[in-house]
């Protein structure tokens, strides 16, 4: 779960390197952009279909940008994002929205340290039936082009919105 008050935490860096592995700071909220490539008018956007997502599924969506990854693979870092900050956790045990959280993973190819952009969206167990593999990878690819533009503002817009769409068709919202 996200807390609300994670968007208090100053924070330095995107992301710091230990021999333990990438650490990945608190979050800040719904939109996390560590690496600062979101407008503010973009991230409210975000913001706004991430909550009514939340509000009307409880199903949690967290939308995080990193600098770099130091090395490791995006959906190990999704992975670990999901984990710590406990994305998909909000609903009770039985509920149909348990474990429904989703992690939406940008980074910039001009901030990363092979040059490489990346996009991954990682799905909580509860998310895995409405929003499989093949489905995140074709989000992805419809951002891209948004991305090669530099426009990371409207291509996260667009990947959240996709996204965003799959809940409303599983718990009947729009």
């Amino acid at each position: 779960m996200l807390h609300p008050f994670a968007g208090r935490v100053a924070l330095v860096g995107a992301a710091m390197l230990f021999q333990s592995g990438l650490q990945i700071p608190p979050p800040r909220g719904l939109v996390n952009d560590f690496a600062n490539v979101i407008p503010a008018a973009s991230a409210a956007r975000i913001e706004r279909i991430a909550q009514d997502v939340r509000d009307k599924s409880k199903g949690e969506m967290a939308i995080v940008t990193l600098s770099d990854l130091g090395g490791r693979d995006p959906m190990d870092v999704a992975l670990q994002i999901g984990r710590e900050w406990k994305v998909g956790n909000l609903a009770p045990i039985g509920d149909a929205s348990r474990n429904a959280g989703v992690v939406i993973l940008v980074v910039p190819k001009e901030s990363a340290s092979d040059g490489r952009g990346r996009c991954r969206i990682l799905t909580g167990q509860g998310a895995e039936g409405f929003i499989t593999d093949a489905t995140t990878g074709e989000i992805c690819r419809e951002a891209t082009p948004l991305f090669a533009q530099r426009d990371y503002g409207g291509g996260i817009q667009l990947v959240t919105l996709r996204v965003a769409q799959r809940y409303a068709q599983e718990f009947g919202f729009t």
